[in-house]
């Protein structure tokens, strides 16, 4: 198995001031917040932002589910989701492009 559900554990996440305050804006759906909160946030650990996984999380892991909720099917779904958003960014980047480039 990939992960042993048995010894995982539900992340506890803490985020610097800055992001902190964006979040009841981010929950309430302020698309701005949003991206400012993704553009800040999960920089690598050499910035010294203080905004890596790593700093952020007591697992490494940026996100609060609890492992044990996970199944194969919620996966699969969340997997296809990002992959489907994927394909539809770079095929409407590809539109964007200027010929030949």
């Amino acid at each position: 198995s990939l992960v042993e559900l048995d010894a995982a554990v539900t992340a506890t996440l803490t985020m610097p001031d800055h992001l902190e305050a964006m979040v009841p804006e981010v929950l309430a759906g302020d698309p701005t917040a949003v991206r400012v909160l993704l553009a800040e946030g999960l920089k690598a650990e050499e910035t010294g932002k203080g905004t890596s996984s790593a700093e952020m999380s007591t697992t490494g892991v940026w996100g609060e589910r609890d492992p044990a909720e996970g199944t194969a099917e919620r996966g699969r779904l969340s997997t296809e989701v990002f992959v489907n958003a994927a394909v539809a960014f770079i095929e409407r980047w590809n539109e964007l492009r200027p010929p030949g480039s």
